[in-house]
């Protein structure tokens, strides 16, 4: 097309109108209609008829040759029917050409040709994609107006504008108010499948379902695709149980779960870890015959990566080739990760060659995979030659593969390249987020760079890249590692003004290095603050503050504050009970740790003198002696229900003479208040009469076991007697093991232990026995 049509084109845009085609040079080489076109009427019926053949099988080459078949027709004399121009506008609108068809349809009417309902229903799909919904409704009263009335179509149309605007008030409007009482209309499947698919694009799960089962009441023939867009949805919102069961529901209506259903579900309980049930139900799938693609493949072999377990996703890898399913770039990805997670760089080299062999080219995610396996591995010349290669294919760095290679340089004691290729990244236009800043930060302050970390810290402010909680919790712990304590505290006590709130680790940080300092005090003053700002300590909190004071002698305060953490349940971790052990064995114990360590511990702590072995022994006595409450609770309850089983009875028999109370209550004519009364005592008389016909049909099965329990002694049978209960000798059975397995205890107890205070008792904690 020439210059000059450019720019009549350009105008026509501007102004809305549309110049006449034949205004344009055009070929109409390789056309169907050729012929046709260049004398059409001539051949008028054989035009018309190739073009609706045109618009049904969709093969307009572009949009100019639509619209030169468009301005042929609408210079054809009589003028086609309005059928024919509505073909050709459905077809340009399911190009995408929404603008042009607006244009075509005002031209129409320009011409004389009156518009129908169908014309009308197309102006306004063309207005809801384009956003305009509102001019959508003007159509609609338009219809109206000329005395059509708006099919299902039409009426959905508007409904999937509104919801794409978000308008979802309004396409409930629509549907249950003003359209369906005063209309007659009556929304059909599409209807509410268009407001459920919206509903949980915003996250209105709830809302969606309260939709669905709605459709249930009104007898609509639901199918596979309402229930996957909720489950779907269900899977987002982290309630995969909900999901679950709705996939059973949905089963149970007869309606069989796709490929969808479970790939949406295998994802969902993947994000929650529970890899068992999704390997479960992907095993269901092949039961059921339904070929998972390569989606589900990727999903369990990226889970049994991250869970650890290479060899099973290696077997999941291997059995979807197998099946013909050719793994994509996202599942060649995981496997790398995975196998660089575990440290197996050659496996996931291995796998990354292997990927380009079987022709899957690889993307930016994939190289800052394996370069991220490189760097933890300390290979970063292998790390940047893979950079490199990147480079060389035209792909571009992300900002995610500098702050993995600046992280790398950190790793091998190389924070001097990390500066460069920092500086280097901006050179190439990579904006450098709060990670990478986190990410350089850390690596200076562990090298002991802090004037290169203050620097970078004040560069980051100057260019309104606020550091986060993040970034100063880097700062304040390499400041305290440094032993510049001034400067850490400033960066701590500045939070407040930064906007910026302490979180636990934060507090953890501060907490350790006053500690390391020698600021006690200051520490508990500290900790004690942290509930003032509901920021609850975590174990970490206490181990730290417990170690500090026992390195300081604070023996009392350490104790008082391990009680706290037992209280809340937390545990000590191994340094503190290294450095409790050791504060034992010394002859510095004060009564406050021989209070908190009473005969639990010490009874352990004993016992472990000569070995491991008296150890397992006193294991063996508390097992004995974890028995005796049990079975002695359990003696009374079985000589409470034997002695009371006759009072029982007589109770239950009172109790199902009530279930004719509430009709002699109605018959006597009493009040409505007594009668409503009347009526519970009725219910739960019903109910126990009911338990009383249990009880008759258990009664006429002792009778049968009694019968042939007298038929066994009269024919003098031997054999052992189950038919006659002898509660008491069970009690008997349960008291002597009760006193066997006291005596067991006490002696294996006895055994473990020996004298406290000896001399072989402090040996034991001087050496490496406990």
């Amino acid at each position: 097309m020439g210059i000059a049509a450019k720019s009549s084109n350009s105008l026509a845009f501007i102004f809305r109108v549309r110049l006449p085609f034949h205004a344009f040079t055009y070929s109409t080489s390789n056309s169907g209609s050729r012929d046709y076109v260049q004398n059409p009427n001539q051949n008028r019926n054989q035009f018309l008829q190739s073009v609706r053949d045109v618009c049904k099988a969709r093969a307009f080459r572009n949009l100019d040759h639509a619209l030169h078949l468009f301005d042929t027709m609408l210079h054809l004399r009589p003028l086609p029917s309005i059928d024919y121009f509505n073909h050709m506008l459905g077809a340009i609108a399911r190009m995408k050409h929404y603008s042009e068809v607006i244009t075509l349809i005002r031209e129409m009417e320009s011409s004389g040709i009156s518009l129908d309902v169908y014309t009308l229903s197309v102006l306004i799909n063309c207005f809801c994609h384009l956003n305009r919904v509102g001019f959508g409704f003007s159509v609609l009263a338009r219809i109206l107006k000329l005395g059509y009335q708006p099919d299902c179509i039409t009426l959905n149309t508007l409904v999937k504008g509104l919801c794409l605007q978000g308008n979802l008030g309004g396409a409930v409007s629509v549907v249950f108010d003003s359209i369906r009482e005063k209309k007659g209309y009556k929304p059909d499947v599409i209807t509410y499948g268009t407001m459920i698919n919206s509903l949980c694009k915003v996250g209105e799960t709830g809302a969606a379902i309260r939709l669905l089962r709605k459709m249930e009441k009104g007898n609509f023939e639901l199918d596979v695709v309402l229930y996957n867009t909720i489950i779907h949805s269900l899977c987002k919102d982290r309630l995969v149980t909900e999901a679950l069961n709705l996939k059973s529901e949905m089963m149970s209506n007869g309606i069989q779960p796709d490929v969808v259903t479970y790939t949406c579900l295998i994802q969902g309980l993947c994000n929650f870890g529970r890899w068992k049930e999704a390997t479960s139900l992907f095993k269901e799938m092949e039961q059921k015959k339904i070929m998972p693609d390569v989606h589900t493949f990727s999903i369990l072999v990226d889970t049994l990566c991250k869970e650890g377990m290479l060899t099973e996703a290696k077997e999941v890898f291997d059995v979807m080739i197998q099946k013909g399913i050719e793994p994509d770039v996202v599942t060649y990805s995981s496997l790398i990760d995975g196998y660089c997670m575990q440290n197996k760089i050659d496996d996931a080299v291995k796998a990354f060659n292997m990927m380009i062999e079987r022709g899957c080219l690889p993307n930016v995610f994939s190289y800052n995979t394996l370069i991220n396996g490189y760097c933890k591995n300390k290979k970063i010349d292998d790390a940047m030659r893979l950079f490199h290669e990147m480079s060389n294919k035209g792909m571009i760095p992300d900002v995610v593969t500098y702050s993995t290679l600046i992280g790398g340089f950190c790793r091998v004691e190389r924070p001097q390249a990390a500066l460069e290729f920092f500086y280097r990244m901006r050179a190439y236009g990579q904006h450098p987020d709060l990670q990478t800043y986190a990410i350089l930060l850390d690596g200076l302050c562990k090298n002991k760079r802090f004037d290169e970390a203050m620097t970078l810290f004040q560069e980051m402010e100057d260019n309104k890249l606020h550091p986060d909680i993040v970034i100063y919790c880097i700062l304040i712990d390499g400041f305290f590692n440094a032993g510049k304590l001034t400067t850490a505290r400033e960066l701590f006590y500045s939070l407040p003004t930064k906007g910026l709130q302490p979180t636990v680790p934060t507090y953890n940080i501060m907490i350790k290095g006053l500690c390391q300092e020698g600021l006690i005090d200051e520490a508990s003053e500290l900790l004690e603050k942290m509930d003032e700002n509901s920021c609850s300590p975590n174990d970490r909190t206490y181990n730290r503050i417990i170690q500090g004071l026992l390195q300081h002698n604070e023996s009392s305060k350490a104790m008082k504050y391990l009680q706290i953490m037992v209280d809340k349940g937390f545990s000590a971790n191994a340094t503190t009970v290294a450095m409790l052990f050791d504060l034992l064995s010394s002859n510095q114990v004060d009564n406050n740790i021989q209070e908190f360590f009473q005969n639990p511990v010490q009874d352990v702590a004993d016992s472990c003198r000569t070995g491991a072995a008296t150890n397992l022994i006193l294991g063996l006595a508390l097992g004995y002696k974890s028995v005796i409450i049990p079975i002695f609770a359990t003696s009374i309850a079985i000589y409470l229900s034997f002695s009371l089983a006759a009072m029982y009875g007589i109770f239950v028999s009172a109790l199902g003479m009530l279930s004719t109370i509430g009709g002699i209550a109605e018959v006597a004519g009493m009040s409505h208040e007594i009668c409503e009364r009347t009526d519970a005592l009725d219910a739960a008389g019903n109910t126990t009469a009911a338990i009383g016909k249990g009880f008759a049909i258990g009664s006429a099965t002792r009778v049968s076991l009694t019968l042939f329990g007298a038929f066994v002694s009269r024919a003098s049978i031997k054999t052992v007697d189950v038919f006659t209960p002898k509660w008491r000798l069970l009690l008997g059975v349960l008291a002597g093991s009760l006193v066997s397995g006291a005596q067991a205890g006490g002696n294996l107890h006895a055994k473990a232990l020996g004298p406290k205070g000896s001399d072989a008792h402090k040996a034991a904690f001087i050496g490496d026995t406990i």
